[in-house]
């Protein structure tokens, strides 16, 4: 049996190597007697999509790859050699799960795989319409956009995105949008608030899907009106025969800015505009500041009609009210040693350099005719103005003009309106004006006034006060225009024009020269202040006996 062994084992070899031969399975050649080699394949997929067709490739390839099976998980399969691309298209948008199987003729096999998602969803279209100009304000306009296209998609946002500065708008600008589904093709409306006045706009609409941000092709552009400057006329503070010192104030620069501000005025309409008017042109107002305006070289005893006024834009004027006044056919300035119109101060515009300090805080109120912040207020309780002493306030004859309204107190407590003398001790006194309260048992019903002058006093403090008082004569809470005169052995009161009282049989003709006391409004000393409760305005002090013409002037002018 052992020699029929090696027989069996030789018709085995030849009966594999007859059987390879004729089905070709065998993997050497017998001619150069070499075998394959074969390293196991390994790769990425790649792929590139263009809505639902994707092409698919493969990249980082390692090893032997022979054969590649494509399933694109949707179903569908294909092959490709390694170097070749393959298309594929999708019937609809999703995830898909896609895989390559690679072999090689060793036997070898990798699957590579990758999930993609695509989709068939494209930007969308959107129009803006044309602008209606009447909905533009200065802070809104109202635009309409239309979504004309979703992109087989879900609009997820749209609106309008506008800007200042840049041409054309992008939603990183400023946006009004909504976020509910738009209906395809139909107009919807948006108002855009918060804007500038007199700001151009660029607006353009826009629409948001899963694709991408798309925009109007047009883009719209207007402008909000300007928010237009606004002046006030307040009204004359200072008038003489050639001379008037009126007062602007600026309650709104406007947006933009107004370019010029003045008076303009004239004595031949009574509605002066620019051009054809006379104008003073003002430099840098301040807003809510009353201005003075100087109008000079004036007629004499003439008539005119003045108003404020604000250039904005392209040379276009907005206006304050017109208000009149008549330039005087006498002099008012002659002698005048002080003068006090509180245009939102206390300097004296005299020209005397004898300014007031304001003591305590008593603060700036309406005049009598409205005009904000051309009074000084009291409170009554410490407040007063002061004036320092000098020899021009120490004359040989002195008039005093003032408009009080004191408050209600007065019928029950002393005010002072004004008092020279020093305010810590009560020395140097020379004259004085106070509003005297009603007497307990008098018939009268309104306060009284009592006007003193020093005189023979030798400047003893309470010593040679020659008085004259007024009964039942100061309104309260009512403007009225006071003057107070004193020359020789004269005294004379006028209220509102007319002389009240006087007295003619003073025993000097001069009031005692009592160096260094201040003259205030206000208050009288501090052990008796007496302080005044109320407004004061337009304080003169002459050192002249003013005239019943000249007395008429300053109420009447006012």
């Amino acid at each position: 049996m052992k020699k029929f062994l090696p027989t069996l084992w030789l018709l085995r070899l030849v009966s594999c190597f007859v059987l390879c031969w004729v089905v070709g399975a065998c993997k050497w050649n017998l001619d150069t007697r070499s075998f394959p080699k074969c390293e196991s394949p390994t790769a990425k997929i790649n792929y590139q999509a263009n809505l639902l067709s994707v092409t698919f490739s493969l990249s980082a390839l390692t090893g032997t790859t022979d054969d590649v099976k494509w399933d694109f998980g949707d179903g569908q399969s294909g092959s490709s050699t390694v170097s070749v691309s393959i298309p594929h298209s999708y019937t609809a948008s999703g995830t898909y799960a896609v895989k390559a199987n690679l072999t090689n003729k060793c036997g070898d096999a990798y699957t590579a795989s990758t999930s993609i998602t695509i989709s068939n969803v494209v930007p969308p279209t959107v129009t803006i319409q044309d602008l209606d100009p009447t909905t533009i304000t200065m802070n809104s306009a109202a635009l309409r956009m239309t979504v004309t296209s979703n992109g087989n998609g879900v609009i997820s946002r749209y609106g309008l995105c506008y800007s200042t500065t840049n041409n054309p708008p992008t939603i990183a600008d400023q946006v009004i949008d909504s976020k509910s589904n738009p209906t395809v093709g139909t107009a919807n409306a948006f108002t855009i608030t918060q804007l500038q006045p007199g700001t151009t706009y660029y607006v353009r609409a826009f629409a948001i899907n899963s694709a991408a941000p798309s925009y109007s092709s047009d883009v719209r552009t207007f402008t909000t009106p300007p928010l237009l400057p606004v002046v006030t006329t307040i009204g004359t503070s200072s008038l003489d025969r050639s001379t008037a010192l009126v007062l602007f104030r600026l309650d709104n620069a406007g947006i933009p800015a107004a370019i010029r501000y003045g008076i303009c005025y004239s004595s031949t309409t009574n509605d002066p505009k620019l051009p054809g008017s006379l104008t003073t042109e003002i430099t840098g107002p301040v807003v809510g500041a009353n201005t003075s305006v100087t109008l000079t070289n004036l007629s004499i005893n003439t008539r005119y009609y003045y108003r404020s006024f604000a250039v904005y834009g392209d040379n276009q004027v907005v206006y304050g009210d017109v208000l009149p006044f008549t330039t005087l056919d006498f002099d008012l300035t002659t002698g005048l040693v002080a003068s006090f119109p509180f245009d939102g101060n206390a300097s004296d515009v005299s020209g005397n350099g004898n300014h007031a300090t304001l003591k305590n805080g008593p603060t700036f109120t309406a005049n009598r005719k409205g005009g904000d912040q051309t009074a000084l207020y009291f409170d009554g309780v410490d407040d007063y103005i002061e004036i320092a002493d000098n020899a021009s306030l120490r004359p040989a004859s002195i008039s005093i003009s003032v408009w009080i309204k004191p408050s209600a107190a007065a019928r029950t407590s002393r005010m002072q309106i004004f008092m020279k003398n020093n305010f810590a001790d009560g020395e140097q006194e020379q004259y004085s004006a106070i509003v005297k309260e009603i007497p307990v048992g008098s018939s009268a019903t309104k306060p009284y006034i009592n006007f003193d002058i020093k005189q023979q006093s030798n400047c003893v403090q309470s010593k040679g006060w020659q008085d004259l008082e007024l009964s039942d004569l100061v309104l309260v809470d009512i403007w009225q225009h006071l003057v107070f005169v004193y020359s020789g052995r004269t005294m004379i009161v006028y209220q509102n024009g007319k002389a009240i009282r006087s007295k003619t049989d003073l025993t000097q003709t001069f009031i005692d020269n009592c160096i260094g006391g201040t003259l205030k409004f206000g208050a009288q000393s501090k052990n008796f202040p007496n302080y005044f409760q109320g407004a004061m305005d337009d304080i003169r002090v002459y050192n002249i006996p003013l005239n019943q013409d000249q007395v008429d002037a300053l109420y009447s002018r006012q």
